[in-house]
């Protein structure tokens, strides 16, 4: 899991997780969007906790946005990486399998959720 809010940014890697490489690519995905954007722009759109303590909420649409956003950035980086092995090696970095787990991961956890929310995701764009 990477955590931007951590200082440094960090990636945390869960034990008892099965982390593959598949999975450490998607979380680095995440922290070069993170520098990429920029810790405020990545940020925004997310709960907060002010360094006095207090809780910061956002509305749930804003949150579905910003997750929605990160999340179709990296698919799109671990799709272009498949393309670039197929491309340079005849075979894809990741299995089949492991590529299906990641478009489902997507579009169950966040497409469908930001289209059950009448959030008109053709009209969000990765800056």
């Amino acid at each position: 899991m990477f955590r931007g809010t951590d200082i440094p940014p960090t990636i945390w890697i869960r034990r008892g997780r099965r982390t593959t490489d598949l999975v450490l690519f998607h979380e680095t995905m995440h922290f070069e969007d993170f520098l990429r954007r920029g810790k405020e722009n990545y940020l925004r759109g997310g709960t907060r906790r002010l360094k006095n303590g207090r809780i910061v909420e956002v509305p749930k649409r804003d949150e579905l946005i910003r997750s929605y956003l990160r999340e179709k950035y990296v698919l799109e980086k671990v799709l272009e990486e498949q393309a670039n092995w197929v491309e340079k090696f005849g075979k894809g970095r990741w299995a089949d399998e492991e590529i299906e787990a990641s478009i489902n991961y997507f579009y169950n956890d966040y497409y469908f959720k930001c289209l059950k929310a009448n959030i008109d995701v053709t009209k969000l764009i990765l800056k």
